[in-house]
């Protein structure tokens, strides 16, 4: 099962998707995990925002203290979600969105103050306004927060499950009686935030996406959502 979203590059705090579905079939390779079905969930296009309103500098990522050098603008860039974004193993920011920014902040000359950051705590400092955050999607409740750019890259979003323990997925009463493994402070879209927050399926939160495919192989989740390029990775 998939989605189809389209990555917002900054925000000044959020991230999103919407979803729609059609059937579509996917694999990936980790220890005896697939998934069965990859349904196609078509987002409304969430565009990112870089937010540079209402933005206070921060000394350190978990301290958020102004600093004097107040022209730069902190940008957060998650450190766990390999390979749009994490640190390797001397705790340097690598991947897609920091070498992007890492560009940007050249061309800027070093106006930008780029910081890696988990994801829950720069979604809660980027909502305070003391840093712009990078790969957020868009919803209404965020846009009503958050100045967003125009999208920056679609990323495809598909619901992974055990081998073996496939189901047709049509819409998102498919999820009713079901465990639903999502990443903390991620939103997948109005519709499924939505159809959450009503309760049509329970959700378990885990840190990062390689979480989820512990919680997979635990039997804690039915089924958990997941971009398919970090996946597979994993």
């Amino acid at each position: 099962m998939r989605l189809n979203i389209r990555t917002p590059i900054i925000v000044l705090a959020g991230v999103l998707v919407a979803l729609n579905c059609s059937g579509a079939e996917t694999s990936v390779s980790t220890v005896s995990t697939a998934p069965a079905q990859v349904i196609k969930l078509e987002t409304t296009p969430p565009s990112t925002s870089t937010s540079l309103e209402n933005t206070t500098p921060a000394n350190t990522i978990e301290g958020a203290t102004p600093t004097a050098n107040a022209e730069k603008l902190i940008i957060g860039l998650d450190s766990q979600n390999a390979p749009y974004s994490y640190l390797d193993a001397k705790g340097v920011l690598k991947g897609f969105y920091p070498d992007l920014f890492s560009a940007i902040n050249k061309k800027l000359e070093g106006k930008l103050d780029l910081r890696p950051v988990t994801w829950d705590k720069g979604m809660e400092m980027a909502q305070t306004g003391i840093m712009g955050i990078v790969g957020a999607y868009k919803n209404k409740e965020r846009d009503k927060l958050f100045n967003y750019s125009d999208s920056l890259y679609e990323e495809s979003i598909a619901i992974y499950v055990l081998k073996g323990k496939e189901f047709q997925y049509d819409n998102y009463k498919s999820l009713a009686g079901k465990m639903v493994g999502v990443v903390r402070a991620y939103s997948y879209g109005d519709d499924f935030d939505r159809a959450r927050a009503r309760k049509y399926f329970a959700t378990l939160e885990a840190n990062t996406n390689d979480d989820l495919f512990k919680l997979l192989l635990s039997g804690k989740a039915h089924c958990a959502l997941m971009d398919d390029v970090v996946a597979n990775r994993i």
